[in-house]
């Protein structure tokens, strides 16, 4: 299977970071809690990850995947919490982008959990190849 989730993970990350400090914003590869202590938070989650069926060689070897990455960003300050949420939304899309991902989905939505925390979706697909390149879908 190919599988570079932790690498895109990690290049996103990477940059929030830089922008924010470790310290200064939470990111992770896993749903975010209900008790997240640390914000703003970003959930980073490969949603699918498929073979490219038109790529398979004839004996069944994947040469790439279809891949969806699902991001949600969340902001709890008291002003200003929509402008935070949009700022790192915009930077994921510069990260993502530059490297041949197409945002297919991008909208806030109600914090069920929590009203007074901003809530942002993204997703984003691409196709990845064996090699690690990715390419626009």
């Amino acid at each position: 299977m190919i599988d570079f989730e932790n690498q895109i993970v990690d290049i996103i990350a990477k940059e929030l970071y830089e922008e924010y400090g470790e310290n200064g914003i939470s990111v992770t590869s896993e749903p975010v809690s209900t008790v997240q202590k640390i914000f703003p938070a970003v959930s980073i989650v490969q949603a699918d990850n498929s073979i490219l069926l038109k790529t398979r060689a004839t004996d069944c070897i994947e040469n790439h995947a279809s891949v969806m990455f699902e991001i949600d960003i969340y902001s709890n300050i008291a002003q200003g919490k929509k402008q935070q949420a949009k700022k790192i939304a915009a930077l994921i899309n510069d990260v993502l982008t530059e490297r041949n991902f197409t945002r297919t989905f991008c909208q806030p939505l109600d914090n069920l959990a929590d009203s007074k925390i901003y809530r942002i979706k993204m997703r984003y697909k691409a196709v990845i190849g064996k090699n690690g390149v990715i390419y626009t879908t």
